[in-house]
């Protein structure tokens, strides 16, 4: 039956920071309205709704573009379902991969689905301010006991994370490239070789075989839940004993900035690809309060000033190579994980959505419109 329930304007995108999408609904192609999705509304409903082209003359088809609504949905099951059912045409923020694979398969080239790399990394924070962590040998010792690259090939299985990458967003004109990688402390492609680093490390600053440490992490299954049982199991084959502190998302960061936990998972996400929102984070805690690693670097504060200002792009890379070493390697100030990635199934008949490497640009400035069509059941659509 077609839809006659047309969002109005304080409905469209409500909860997620997106552009705003015009769909068009020819003949046959219809989403339900509202009422008809059957979810929690306590959680709140995604739909689609749209006047059917077949309800209105010829020449007026044109102007009836109707606003996409979009709202939260907390459980990603219901999100899958949703999509499943016909009753959502697109899940925006993102699914694992396996929820994917799962979609792919039930619903063949009725599904279309776009990947990229996400403007999000989820780091290690080791607190500056509780014993061995102010020592920058065992901050050493923790990135060099990290296996990056063999990690993201499992880890991409199972998690939506894929990419090894520093400060800066992978790929981008500023980011570092594999071989510049390679040669900063927690990237070296021999992992041996590092193991054996951050073992006489560990030594070297009289902490023992074994020695146990409380590792907190947000109580969110995706990526947090998968990466935080890595990161255990990495440290454990240096000799490290981590217990794992999982605290729900509500009262989490009253935790972390209370400087109570020794080692923590924080979280960077941008809306746009630029170095100075990826950069900033990790200024001094006097200059940044988000910086829960509790230290002061006058030194990175006057790098992160000059590659600012500076006009000159050469010059500006080199910059931001001295800040990423020096935040990596020569402090160990935080320990990266892998670039989030973005993986986003929707239904096969809406054409001019291109993927982007953030939510807050979710729409790509695209005009979205449903076809009849059908697409593949993965690849990428032309950018609008």
């Amino acid at each position: 039956m077609p839809t006659k329930t047309a969002a109005t304007p304080d409905q469209v995108c409500v909860g997620i920071r997106i552009q705003t999408i015009d769909i068009v609904q020819p003949p046959g192609i219809c989403m339900p309205p509202v009422a008809d999705i059957d979810v929690d509304h306590a959680i709140v409903t995604a739909a689609l709704p749209a006047k059917s082209s077949a309800e209105m003359p010829k020449n007026a088809r044109s102007s009836a573009r109707e606003k996409t609504m979009c709202q939260e949905i907390l459980k990603q099951a219901v999100r899958i379902d949703a999509i499943r059912a016909n009753r959502a045409a697109m899940e925006f923020r993102g699914l694992p991969p396996l929820a994917r694979d799962q979609l792919v398969k039930e619903l063949g080239d009725k599904i279309t689905v776009q990947t990229g790399d996400w403007n999000c990394v989820n780091m290690i924070t080791p607190n500056h301010q509780k014993k061995p962590f102010d020592d920058v040998r065992v901050r050493r010792a923790l990135t060099l006991a990290i296996d990056q690259w063999h990690g993201a090939d499992a880890l991409a299985k199972i998690a939506n994370v894929r990419t090894v990458g520093g400060i800066v967003f992978p790929g981008s004109p500023l980011a570092a490239t594999k071989e510049e990688l390679q040669k900063i402390v927690g990237y070296w492609p021999d992992i041996e070789k590092s193991r054996a680093e951050s073992r006489r490390l560990l030594k070297e600053a009289g902490v023992p075989e074994g020695f146990q440490f409380t590792f907190t992490n947000r109580g969110v299954p995706m990526p947090y839940e998968p990466l935080g049982v890595w990161l255990i199991d990495q440290w454990r084959r240096v000799g490290l004993n981590v217990q794992q502190q999982v605290i729900e998302p509500a009262a989490y960061f009253g935790t972390i900035r209370k400087g109570d936990a020794q080692v923590f998972m924080d979280f960077q996400c941008g809306y746009i690809v630029e170095p100075d929102l990826d950069m900033y984070k990790f200024l001094s805690s006097d200059r940044n309060p988000a910086n829960y690693g509790r230290y002061k670097d006058p030194v990175l504060d006057a790098l992160y000033d000059k590659q600012s200002r500076t006009i000159d792009f050469e010059e500006r890379g080199q910059i931001v190579q001295q800040f990423e070493k020096r935040l990596l390697d020569e402090e160990a100030h935080y320990l990266m994980t892998l670039q989030w990635h973005r993986i986003v199934p929707y239904n096969a008949k809406v054409r001019g959505w291109t993927v982007t490497p953030s939510l807050g640009c979710a729409c790509s400035g695209c005009r979205v419109r449903a076809t009849r069509t059908s697409s593949t059941a993965t690849g990428t659509q032309p950018a609008c």
